[in-house]
């Protein structure tokens, strides 16, 4: 009966543990991003519109959405699956670099439980900072993947509020980059998304572990119990947060898509962008698409946490 049961239970060791925490922290990260992009895209859209619009145009835009239900529902009306440019795109770069970021995440985790074990400080431990370091340099490297992606999504994403599109398409904008800027054309906007990224993933992961840690210490049901609420609170204070990071970045990676006889504003780097952002429309321009931002990030962050645990739990 005995070696009975060993066997059973080393059966079920072995089977499950075909993934190593590491490589389950990866697939769970990965799949829990993309599930999020692919549902929450349409939003994403609108968020990248609303950013990248200007004062009543109708040289320019075919349309200036009033607020972000104007934009979903002309969207839609108008364009139908076509709101879906540049997810493939997204696809490509959003799976890798969320697993990047959750096996960071998961570094933090885990120094958090030792410090607290240890009666000690997190932010005194060798541990944080190293998680840290891995944090900060996995970034950097995913966004240096993906920044050229990113580039071309958000042009194909414009696409359709413009009049007259301007080298429409994948190939087209990606020849027209590299033609005009050369290389380093696809890879504008990487300094901006290093400022508006790191800090996003340290306040993102941070106040979700606080929230966790503050509704177990005070029996907070709804916030102990629940990893998507967590999250979507995390998502809402980290997004307001790095906003403005967000409409710099947004600009100035699609101004191309401007016809360039119609380009009253350009861009010449990031400070010049604040300056000019700043004198034409004041600090409420920062803050362009603060509504559909939330609206993203709030059931994408909910989303991604609920359906990461729960694929570890599955893993």
């Amino acid at each position: 009966m005995n070696n009975d049961e060993n066997v059973q239970q080393s059966s079920t060791s072995s089977s499950g543990s075909r993934l190593s925490k590491t490589q389950k922290h990866l697939l769970a990260g990965a799949l829990a991003r993309s599930t999020s992009a692919v549902l929450m895209y349409p939003v994403d859209v609108c968020k990248t519109r609303m950013q990248f619009q200007r004062k009543a145009s109708p040289e320019i835009f075919n349309v200036v959405y009033k607020n972000s239900f104007q934009s979903i529902v002309h969207m839609i009306k108008h364009e139908g699956f076509g709101i879906y440019r540049g997810l493939s795109v997204r696809l490509l770069y959003v799976g890798p670099g969320a697993a990047i970021t959750f096996v960071a995440y998961e570094r933090f985790r885990e120094s958090a439980k030792i410090a607290k074990e240890q009666n000690s400080s997190i932010f005194t431990s060798y541990a944080f900072f190293s998680s840290l370091a891995v944090g900060v340099i996995g970034r950097m490297l995913e966004i240096g993947i993906r920044t050229p992606f990113n580039v071309v999504k958000q042009q194909l994403q414009v696409e359709g509020q413009l009049v007259q599109k301007v080298n429409p398409g994948i190939v087209k904008s990606i020849s027209h980059l590299v033609n005009t800027k050369g290389i380093r054309g696809l890879f504008i906007g990487y300094n901006i998304t290093l400022l508006r990224d790191i800090p996003f993933s340290f306040i993102y992961f941070s106040m979700y572990e606080v929230i966790n840690n503050k509704s177990t210490e005070y029996n907070i049901p709804v916030l102990k119990d629940t990893a998507s609420v967590r999250g979507a609170l995390a998502g809402c204070i980290a997004s307001c947060a790095t906003l403005p990071f967000d409409v710099i970045k947004t600009r100035i990676q699609t101004q191309e898509k401007i016809p360039p006889q119609f380009r009253t504003v350009q861009y010449n780097g990031y400070i010049d962008a604040v300056t000019k952002i700043f004198s034409k429309e004041g600090v409420p321009g920062f803050f362009r698409g603060i509504t559909p931002r939330l609206f993203y990030s709030i059931p994408a962050s909910s989303l991604t946490f609920h359906v990461y645990e729960k694929l570890k739990e599955v893993l």
